[in-house]
């Protein structure tokens, strides 16, 4: 039986989606978004890498990587990888104009 006079625990999320860059190719004029972000530098890689392993170890299953856009990122390919090194689904919001044939291969 509940105790009220304990916190209740609440467990990891699902799912999460994660800003990993404020950076974007496109300058939109009704984007917010990079007003917001542009004094703000990205985090280094490993930061990331140990942040997706603590999201692993706590039963996260799902991350969505967001931005800016996040093929601006040179490390891209690494996150994601740690994303699948943490035991983790993930999907990519991109606005796609940086989508090439040698990014889909």
């Amino acid at each position: 039986m509940d105790n009220p006079s304990l916190p209740k625990v609440i467990g990891a999320p699902q799912s999460v989606d994660i800003a990993i860059t404020g950076r974007c190719n496109l300058g939109c004029k009704y984007c917010f978004y990079a007003d917001e972000m542009v004094a703000l530098r990205d985090l280094p890689t490993e930061r990331w890498l140990a942040f997706f392993a603590e999201l692993g170890g706590l039963a996260v299953q799902r991350v969505t990587l967001t931005g800016g856009e996040v093929f601006t990122r040179p490390d891209l390919f690494e996150l994601i990888d740690g994303v699948i090194a943490s035991r983790m689904r993930y999907g990519l919001l991109t606005n796609g104009t940086l989508v090439t044939e040698k990014v889909l291969a």
